[in-house]
């Protein structure tokens, strides 16, 4: 008796707390799913146990989790409103502050300058997630930070919100919490599915800028470091250890990985991909959702969200702005959607660029998005624009600069892309449908393809998170040694006269590198004269933006600080923004493109000359920032080693130059001889350099 009497108590205690646990029921059904609770009541049904979502005291189809996806979809879908549909259509920014607390509502005073703001209802480049912040410091994906969960929950409506926000683990994990909290409060309780861009580098940078929190592996935001390394084995651990530190901190969805394929030498995302190789491409994207994933998507899993449709390797130039294909290499690079599909993709992302196919962003084109990725490659998700685009306007000469966001809102839904990055003005699709441009038909098939990922993630019956056990999942010391020896294996060794491994207890001088680390290795000397060995880390060239122009203007010294923009080139602030927007409305070669220039700065390579010119044998670590790289003609006359690193820590490459590590690195993309080799190649072909500096799969081993 007192036993039961235990048990009862632990029961209640579990059912207060907002966790209900229950015991698995008879073979016909699914097993009692773990229940998070924190204002809805139990609904009991044959012993087992249910979210009273729509507070109704009664079980509705979509609150009963043994019934198919389909049908508890189609049954939400049913009971929600217009405005409650369109909400799904949308997927804004709302970034974790570092303090954890969640800004429900504005100040008066913000509020009145909301209200004072001018309305931009035409289309232009405005920042991607909205205006600009005051100030800049911010990584362009963590705009809206200011962004209130009573607006954007409450009164949009928006139930897919993109965090790249930076904060301690318990804070964000809690705060996650209380966006749960505030949704299930509402009409329906439909909770959240929070994105987020890449957050696992070594360091930070690009989409998520700030404190690393999380484990750290090789990229910042990529995959072509650790795909160096031709271990499946370990690009599926990284899927699983990605998925296991978003969801303890309440992320659901990782915004990548990035599956275009590098033809093109100047686009300046390359560092972002996998691969130049397809077939590569494909075999890793397999492995990562193999963990990610799994076979079936729940707690405990992510969803993956590909990008770039329909792959953005090919661009005119390396510009970013159309892509091309003389080569007639269109399906090469299909090749890793259809495994992305094949493996249950349910997400895609349709980038910034205007398609050969009829001169229209690939997202306002209904050709790109339904006639080719739904109808003849059988996705069967939901396509979401890549952040910005509706503002950026459909590109194709004839409409570009004549056409309102509604107009392009408009476009992009009739094209079967089924959600918007960034955008929050709701009330112009409302109008839409009212209008009768935009059918209530497709925003229900838009809000049920959305729907999946909430209800496959398991977020109906729980959408929260422990704190305090995040704090022991994330960043383990598993996790980290994980990491690390990711690193290490896509460290990639190109050259080598002879002095690697280097000897311990050398004199060493280091440029770019952390010189407390290296002291742990050998003696630093401040001359370079005095040295035994020079060791140089040096960024192969200046970062740039959308258009391809320099990010920002180079230096003199061998290495310079990243910009807060990051890397990649997909965006820039609303200035240079506004520029390429004009530009492209006042060409009249809709595929015309200026040069971009990929060769490793002058000025960096004449410092290394003159390092070299001491006599002392030089190692350099090349670091390709966003673009692949041209490399010096006269490198293997000025240097004796030549490594190519894909921002690992300092630690990692000193591990492999003092021969702690074995490299097993290959390179997953060759590298010109030239930029007249660049030119002379074709952008949508792979390996077809007429000259090469490193053939792909070029690497050595000691």
């Amino acid at each position: 008796m007192k036993t039961n009497r235990h048990v009862l108590s632990i029961f209640v205690l579990l059912l207060v707390t907002g966790i209900v646990i229950s015991c698995t029921n008879n073979a016909n059904q699914k097993v009692q799913p773990v229940l998070g609770i924190r204002s809805v009541q139990i609904i009991k049904d044959k012993g087992l146990q249910f979210k009273d979502l729509n507070k109704n005291g009664k079980l509705d189809k979509y609150e009963d989790w043994r019934l198919s996806d389909d049908e508890r979809i189609a049954d939400l879908v049913g009971q929600m409103t217009l405005e409650e549909k369109v909400g799904l259509l949308f997927h804004p920014n709302i970034a974790v502050p570092a303090d954890g607390i969640v800004k429900y509502d504005f100040t008066e005073e913000e509020k009145a300058a909301i209200a004072n703001a001018a309305n931009e209802q035409y289309s232009g480049p405005i920042g991607p997630g909205g205006q600009a912040p005051a100030g800049g410091g911010m990584a362009m994906g963590q705009m809206r930070r200011a962004a209130t969960a009573k607006s954007f929950i409450e009164e949009k409506n928006f139930r897919n919100i993109l965090n790249n926000g930076v904060a301690p683990i318990r804070e964000f994990a809690s705060w996650s919490n209380k966006m749960q909290e505030i949704a299930e409060a509402t009409r329906l309780g439909v909770p959240i599915m929070f994105s987020t861009d890449p957050r696992h580098g070594a360091t930070l940078g690009a989409h998520v800028s700030g404190k690393q929190y999380f484990s750290q592996w090789p990229s910042k935001e990529g995959q072509v470091g650790i795909t160096s390394s031709r271990d499946t084995a370990i690009v599926r651990k990284f899927g699983e250890v990605v998925a296991e530190e978003y969801r303890a901190v309440g992320l659901h969805m990782i915004l990548g990985p990035q599956i275009d394929v590098m033809t093109e030498p100047r686009w300046g995302r390359n560092m972002g991909c996998f691969s130049e190789d397809a077939n590569l491409t494909s075999e890793m994207l397999a492995a990562f959702m193999d963990g990610a994933q799994g076979k079936n998507i729940g707690p405990g899993k992510i969803l993956v969200h590909l990008k770039h449709w329909p792959g953005s390797g090919p661009h005119k130039g390396g510009t970013g702005q159309w892509l091309v294909y003389p080569g007639n290499n269109f399906d090469y690079h299909l090749i890793p959607w259809k495994t992305g599909i094949a493996k249950g993709a349910l997400a895609a992302m349709g980038y910034y660029s205007g398609t050969y196919f009829d001169s229209l962003n690939v997202n306002y084109s209904y050709h790109m998005s339904t006639e080719v990725l739904y109808s003849q490659m059988g996705f069967k998700g939901a396509i979401c624009t890549d952040w910005g685009v509706v503002s950026r306007g459909p590109l194709k000469p004839s409409l570009q600069g004549k056409t309102t966001l509604k107009d392009n809102m408009e476009m992009i839904i009739n094209a079967g892309v089924d959600q918007m990055g960034s955008e929050t003005n709701n009330n112009l699709v409302l109008d839409l449908v009212k209008e009768g441009k935009i059918t209530e038909q497709r925003v229900n098939q838009a809000a049920s393809r959305i729907l999946q990922w909430h209800f496959k993630l398991g977020l109906f019956e729980n959408p929260y998170v422990d704190p305090e056990a995040a704090v022991n999942i994330v960043r383990s010391d598993k996790n980290q040694k994980l990491g690390y020896q990711a690193q290490l294996e896509s460290i990639v060794l190109l050259t080598n006269d002879g002095v690697l491994p280097a000897k311990e207890n050398i004199k060493i001088f280091v440029d770019g590198i952390d010189r407390e680390l290296a002291a742990k290795y050998a003696t630093l000397v401040d001359d370079p004269n005095q040295a035994d060995l020079i060791l140089i880390r040096a960024v192969t060239q200046e970062e740039r933006g959308f258009g391809g122009a320099p990010a920002a203007q180079g230096g003199n010294t061998v290495n310079r600080p990243r910009t807060a923009a990051g890397q990649g080139g997909n965006r820039q602030v609303a200035a240079g923004q506004q520029r390429n927007a004009q530009q492209m409305a006042a060409n009249m070669n809709p595929f015309a493109a200026r040069d971009v220039d990929i060769a490793f700065p002058s000025a960096k390579w004449d410092n290394i000359k003159a390092l070299a010119k001491t006599g002392k044998p030089v190692v350099v670590a090349f670091n390709p920032s966003g673009s692949s790289c041209v490399l010096p003609a006269d490198l293997k006359h000025v240097v004796k080693g030549t490594i190519m690193i894909f921002d690992a820590l300092d630690n990692a490459l000193l591990d492999v130059v003092f021969g702690k590590f074995n490299p097993i690195g290959k390179l997953t993309f060759e590298i010109p001889l030239s930029m007249n080799d660049v030119k002379n190649q074709l952008e949508d072909v792979p390996f077809d350099a007429p000259n090469k500096a490193f053939k792909f799969g070029d690497g050595l081993s000691y």
